[in-house]
């Protein structure tokens, strides 16, 4: 786990350095169309927990982490935001099963494997942006949130599998970026930087709230 934290953190590095990188101030620009539509993309990880119910009745930690999450959508209007991404959770298995496995590395030498809750997110949603300062970008989202967990053995495909009740649902959104901004021969209204994120869940959602950090980058 360390191992991929240190090569994550290197990506989000690298594509943070490529997206706030400057041009030459003499390089030719070209005036866009202010109600062109632009594109976004953003990397993050983070924290997430559930409601305690889901976490009791399913045998789950009620608190994990987002390790994996990726998005990208459009923008229009100089104002108005819509994405879509998918994200991958990591929570305990607080009621593990021991099963005999054969294949993988190991190859057909049987060996016995231990259950993990497998989960992830499928998330779409739309809303404002804005830039009051050349170096910050405020975004507030509403959105929807698919989530599935299951109980089972990792890269096992004969072994048991159980589908845990744990629903998404709606949610609110607020993104507060740090960066630069792009001016080059193409895109004469770009952003690239950090951002901090958090999400609070609505209504009868059974996940609780998130709270992210990543990189962002928008180009119009």
């Amino acid at each position: 786990m360390r191992l991929y934290l240190l090569i994550l953190a290197s990506v989000l590095c690298i594509v943070f350095s490529a997206g706030v990188a400057q041009t030459d101030a003499t390089a030719p620009t070209v005036r866009q169309n202010p109600l062109a539509p632009g594109w976004t993309f953003h990397m993050s990880l983070g924290r997430i927990s559930i409601n305690e119910s889901p976490s009791q009745s399913e045998a789950i930690g009620q608190r994990g982490w987002s390790w994996i999450r990726m998005g990208g959508g459009l923008s229009a209007f100089k104002y108005v935001v819509g994405e879509v991404g998918f994200g991958i959770f990591s929570f305990k298995d607080n009621d593990e099963f021991r099963q005999w496995i054969t294949g993988g590395v190991a190859g057909n030498i049987p060996r016995e494997a231990t259950s993990e809750i497998s989960s992830g997110e499928l998330y779409y949603a739309a809303g404002l942006r804005a830039r009051p300062f050349g170096r910050i970008m405020l975004e507030g989202l509403l959105g929807q949130s698919r989530v599935r967990f299951r109980r089972t053995i990792p890269l096992c495909t004969d072994c048991d599998r159980f589908d845990l009740n744990v629903e998404g649902g709606s949610y609110l959104q607020f993104r507060l970026g740090f960066g630069n901004t792009t001016n080059t021969r193409n895109i004469t209204n770009g952003f690239g930087g950090f951002y901090v994120s958090y999400r609070r869940f609505l209504g009868d959602a059974q996940i609780n709230e998130m709270f992210l950090l990543g990189i962002a980058l928008h180009y119009n």
